[in-house]
């Protein structure tokens, strides 16, 4: 089968995940999507989340966390750094990501791992 879909995480999970409320996630959600991150919705119009919604929100959480960064910009950096993906490949990349500030303004630094 080709077309092969990644499953769905619940939100209940993603919060355990995190360690953060479900309304937590939604309001990250809500500004990732501000930003231009596109989540799949199903046919009801609700969220379903995959692992890279998963790490999208995990990198929003330790930039409020450790950046001290509000949710704008946090929101703001993660999107900066999830364009779209011209891999074609199941397996998701190795990086190590680095928070940056440099005249002020906070930026994500990824170098793949191999």
């Amino acid at each position: 089968m080709d077309n092969v879909t990644e499953a769905s995480i619940k939100i209940s999970e993603i919060a355990g995940r995190l360690g953060l409320e479900a309304v937590t996630i939604r309001k990250c959600c809500l500004e990732l999507e501000k930003h231009g991150f596109l989540f799949q919705r199903n046919e009801g119009n609700n969220q379903e989340f995959t692992s890279e919604d998963l790490h999208a929100l995990s990198q929003m959480k330790r930039l409020i966390e450790v950046a001290k960064m509000n949710w704008v910009a946090a929101a703001n950096v993660v999107v900066s750094g999830h364009g779209p993906s011209s891999d074609t490949g199941n397996e998701s990349p190795s990086v190590s990501v680095s928070v940056i500030k440099a005249d002020g303004i906070w930026s994500l630094k990824e170098n793949n791992v191999t």
